[in-house]
């Protein structure tokens, strides 16, 4: 078998930002990984847009939060390289999907926020849709882990 270049996850890793939490998580928990790789960090915003439907929040203005949650995750990570995206689209995984196919991601990687069952039972798991799926790798990094 010819020799193919090793890849790790966090040489281009994928890093859905959605909240200032996802920030918070990322900033402490998923950037010293890239750190210590070397790796670049794809951070992905989705605005949601429903197709005929009404939208939550228009898209400009989410576009906008977006900007301003891309501006604080690599702050004290200059060696960091940073790439940011925003994907529009009613399904949230299959716009990360998506975004990571476009970007040529070698991983999907989150830190996971912790709910209770009833919440995820309420609100669908986002994490385990998202492994199911992926079509690249997807690492999941407990908080406080770094």
């Amino acid at each position: 078998m010819p020799d193919r270049p090793s890849v790790t996850p966090f040489e281009r890793a994928l890093v859905p930002i959605a909240s200032e939490e996802d920030v918070r998580r990322a900033r402490e928990t998923i950037l010293p990984y890239l750190d210590d790789a070397g790796g670049v960090a794809i951070l992905v915003h989705v605005i949601k847009v429903t197709e005929g439907g009404i939208d939550p929040s228009p898209a400009d203005l989410q576009a906008e939060e977006a900007e301003r949650l891309f501006e604080t995750v690599s702050e004290n990570y200059e060696d960091v390289v940073v790439e940011t995206r925003k994907a529009y689209g009613s399904d949230v995984v299959t716009s990360i999907v998506e975004t990571a196919t476009e970007t040529d991601a070698t991983a999907i990687v989150f830190s996971p926020q912790e709910k209770g069952l009833l919440l995820r039972l309420l609100t669908g798991d986002t994490a385990r849709s998202l492994m199911t799926r992926a079509t690249v790798p997807v690492v999941s990094i407990p908080h406080g882990t770094a």
